[in-house]
C-alpha cells in the first residue's frame, strides 16, 4: 500500500463514522465535535488525494485532461447531493428530533462514504518521486 493510501482510507472511515454519529444525535455539542473531527479528516483527505492523483497519471503530457476528470469526480457529488437531499428529508420523520428526516440523510451519506473506503485498495501503485516514468521521454531539443 502506498504511503498516502492509509491516510485516505482512515480519513474516509472517520468521515463515515462522523456522519453516523451526526445522524444519531440531536445534541449541539456532538454536532460541533463532529464538525471539528470531520474538518480534520477532510483536510487530511484533500491534502493527500491530490498528491496521489498527480503521481498516478497515466500520461504526463495529458495531465490537464486527467486532472480535469479528477476535479469533476471530486465535485460532482457536491452538485448532485443538494438535489437528492430534499427527497431523503421528506421521507418519514427524524427519530431523534422533530422535523425533516436528517437521520436518513446523514445515514445515506455515511453509507455512501463507507462504500468508498474499500475502493481505496483498488488504487494502482503510486510512482515513487524520482523513479523513472513508464512513459517514453520526449525530447524537446531541436533536431
Amino acid at each position: 500500500m502506498g504511503r498516502g493510501r492509509p491516510f485516505v482510507l482512515w480519513a474516509t472511515v472517520i468521515l463515515a463514522a462522523m456522519l453516523l454519529l451526526k445522524a444519531a444525535t440531536a445534541s449541539v455539542a456532538v454536532v460541533v465535535l463532529v464538525a471539528v473531527v470531520s474538518g480534520a479528516a477532510t483536510g487530511v483527505y484533500y491534502a493527500v488525494d491530490l498528491g496521489m492523483v498527480t503521481q498516478v497519471l497515466p500520461d504526463e503530457r495529458e495531465a490537464g485532461r486527467f486532472l480535469g476528470a479528477f476535479a469533476m469526480a471530486r465535485h460532482l457529488p457536491s452538485a448532485v447531493a443538494p438535489a437528492l437531499a430534499p427527497v431523503l428529508l421528506g421521507v418519514g420523520s427524524d427519530p431523534f428530533a422533530p422535523g425533516p428526516n436528517y437521520f436518513l440523510l446523514f445515514l445515506a451519506c455515511a453509507v455512501v462514504t463507507a462504500a468508498a473506503a474499500p475502493l481505496v485498495g483498488l488504487l494502482r501503485d503510486v510512482r515513487q518521486p524520482g523513479a523513472p516514468s513508464s512513459q517514453p521521454e520526449v525530447s524537446t531539443a531541436p533536431i
